[in-house]
């Protein structure tokens, strides 16, 4: 059903109150162009969340996130010249604030589905959805894992479906505890089919399996819609 095929760091950045949204966007661009010439970088992009997705506002403005093909070079990454380069681009702008400015590794598990591309996507234009999720008090780590690939099993026959992932958080890291135990994200072709799949009754299904399971609390999930960049390729 999955298996796992990298490590990422997941960079989330907040609009300081003097950045408008526009701001934003020139700066991520920015700080991309630092952090993509970070060696034994596998693949990088940018997403930018939108803000009329059916989850309501959401908490950060953008996301960077860069893959790794296993966990010793996403840690010797965080001594490169690079990465300090590039904390001191965000330290600098004003970004380095725990809400404007959360960082988490994770491993990533990709589910397998009829019809997936044999590696990543890379066209241009694509769109996600993403959902994070914290363990809640009736639950322990292994339950919610156990119960996300439970819902990965009714995800994947999705409509319109290009690629699937479910990553779980490390906790053991330089930026500190995790915020959420793990997220996943779909990926669609562009934002009519993500808004297609939403109405379909699988998404709609698996929206009831969240709720069942007490999962839909805002204090233990949150999800997004997101346009993605493609800055650096396999």
């Amino acid at each position: 059903m999955s298996n796992s095929n990298a490590y990422r760091q997941m960079e989330m950045f907040k609009a300081p109150s003097k950045m408008t949204k526009k701001e934003i966007r020139s700066w991520l661009f920015e700080h991309a162009e630092i952090y993509s010439k970070l060696k034994n970088l596998k693949g990088y992009t940018i997403l930018f969340t939108l803000e009329d997705s059916p989850f309501g506002p959401p908490v950060f403005d953008c996301y960077a996130e860069s893959w790794f093909s296993c966990f010793d070079d996403l840690v010797n990454s965080f001594n490169d010249a690079i990465t300090e380069k590039s904390l001191k681009h965000v330290k600098s702008s004003d970004f380095y604030d725990p809400d404007l400015y959360k960082v988490v590794w994770a491993e990533e598990n990709i589910i397998s589905f009829q019809g997936a591309p044999n590696r990543i996507p890379d066209k241009d234009g694509m769109y996600r959805q993403m959902g994070m999720i914290k363990t809640p008090p009736h639950m322990t780590k292994q339950e919610l894992i156990d119960w996300w690939f439970e819902h990965a099993r009714r995800y994947k026959i999705l409509d319109g479906l290009r690629w699937y992932t479910i990553l779980f958080t490390i906790e053991d890291t330089p930026f500190g505890y995790p915020p959420f135990d793990g997220y996943a994200e779909i990926w669609f072709d562009n934002l009519n089919e993500l808004k297609k799949a939403f109405k379909n009754d699988v998404e709609q299904d698996s929206l009831k399996h969240v709720q069942e399971y007490g999962l839909f609390d805002p204090k233990y999930h949150h999800a997004v819609w997101s346009e993605e960049f493609i800055i650096k390729k396999e």
